[in-house]
């Protein structure tokens, strides 16, 4: 008899285990509530067959104290699985899959209650380095760190030369998975700085700590540089000699950036419905050119990423022969920007602004003001909205090349402007820009 009870504990355990498998699967997948749903089916399953303290039912308390800390953000029924699943088995530990500094924290609060022994200090699970501040032009630097209780899968060493645009990567070496030591070759040791940071990684890629950044880098001032091409740091010169180094980043040698001022020139065209502005006749058209126009523009960074600007789009309506016409049509933009690069890369922005738009419209008809065949305005506005797509390519350390295609949609939220005898009537439109210019970062 005690066979077969043996027997269907042995099935009833396999069962826990698959179970276990296929909710973490949910869990990779992002279906939290699914993988808690069959996690607690496990549980339920191990009571059924008196599992309650098998290494099954601790493992299942084990992914259900991951899915309630790291996927629903529940720490508290996050320390209550966690718990349950270290008073089965003292010896637990994260998988480094699913490990992260929060979750880690709370297992650690777990096992003091389960042990009574104090949780590890938190400075033990940061990245500790000590920023070298000088070094000896034409000489390899070494760097140090070290990673505590991180337990990363690999520790890099990001560096670059000065007058470089992108960072070079080495992987750091350790003897005891604790402290790492790697090397800044001496090829990019020949200008003025280098620049650098270090990153501790887990699974993945994943970022588990730094010293310093790509926006942040630690700088070291070299002393009596010998001097070399700007980002003279071959694969060949690696101390490793593996070939790891590789351009990560691309940032502008001076680092961090506030501010910009650039200029564009372009040309739009649009969708247009109203009247003209001299002679007041009916759009018979709906498309209209606006010929010629310039951009100036001021901007500030809030992140290598994300930007805010100001642009006046002054319209010049080159072509308008009726007496009278307008010659100018002043806009101001404000504008929120995205960059997908580090100040650089494909722009997307949003604009909302105020102003005149004019297209250039050729009358179909004979009016007191204007002869069939004349050229008059067409206005819209008070109000803009819109946005837009564009590219940003910079060329050295200060100069951006920028493309930027806008549409707005012109309000007129007040029906016509100006007084006298021929107030300008504003009807709605829809105009596109396509633009061309220069911008100067710093």
């Amino acid at each position: 008899m005690a066979a077969p009870a043996g027997a269907q504990e042995t099935k009833a355990a396999k069962k826990v285990d698959d179970m276990n498998r296929a909710a973490m699967e949910d869990y990779d997948l992002l279906e939290f509530d699914a993988a808690k749903k069959q996690l607690n089916d496990a549980l339920a399953v191990a009571r059924r067959n008196k599992l309650e303290k098998s290494a099954a039912a601790a493992r299942s308390h084990l992914d259900l104290g991951i899915v309630y800390g790291a996927g629903l953000n529940d720490r508290d029924n996050a320390l209550l699985e966690f718990i349950a699943a270290l008073q089965i088995d003292p010896n637990l530990k994260l998988d480094p899959a699913y490990k992260s500094p929060p979750l880690q924290k709370t297992f650690d609060q777990a096992r003091a209650t389960v042990t009574g022994a104090p949780p590890p200090a938190a400075e033990e699970r940061v990245l500790k380095h000590v920023p070298i501040e000088e070094a000896q032009g034409g000489q390899a630097i070494t760097v140090t760190a070290r990673a505590g209780d991180l337990r990363p899968t690999q520790v890099m060493l990001v560096f670059r030369p000065a007058g470089a645009e992108g960072f070079m990567q080495v992987a750091m070496r350790s003897q005891n998975g604790a402290d790492y030591t790697g090397t800044i070759p001496e090829s990019a040791t020949r200008g003025a700085t280098v620049h650098y940071y270090i990153e501790a990684r887990g699974p993945n890629g994943k970022v588990l700590a730094a010293a310093g950044s790509a926006e942040t880098p630690n700088i070291i001032s070299i002393i009596q540089p010998v001097g070399a091409r700007p980002g003279d740091a071959r694969d060949e010169e690696n101390p490793l000699g593996r070939g790891e180094s590789t351009t990560v980043s691309k940032v502008p040698e001076g680092g961090k950036r506030s501010f910009w001022i650039g200029v564009s020139v372009g040309s739009g065209a649009g969708y247009v419905t109203g009247e003209t502005e001299v002679s007041h006749q009916e759009v018979t058209c709906c498309l209209a050119v606006a010929p010629f126009n310039i951009f100036p523009e001021v901007g500030y960074w809030l992140s290598p990423h994300l930007a805010l600007s100001a642009t006046v789009r002054l319209g010049f309506p080159i072509g308008a022969n009726v007496a009278g016409a307008a010659t100018l049509a002043p806009a101001v933009i404000a504008r929120i920007a995205y960059q997908t690069g580090t100040y650089s890369g494909i722009v997307v922005h949003g604009d909302l602004g105020g102003g005149f738009i004019r297209h250039v419209i050729k009358l179909t008809a004979t009016s007191a003001t204007a002869v069939m065949g004349d050229t008059d305005t067409f206005a819209t506005g008070p109000l803009f909205v819109g946005g837009g797509i564009g590219w940003n390519k910079p060329l050295g350390d200060l100069f951006h090349f920028v493309v930027d295609l806008d549409v707005l949609a012109g309000l007129p939220i007040v029906s016509e402007v100006g007084g006298g005898s021929r107030p300008t009537k504003l009807g709605f439109a829809v105009n596109a820009d396509l633009s061309l210019g220069m911008q100067v970062a710093f």
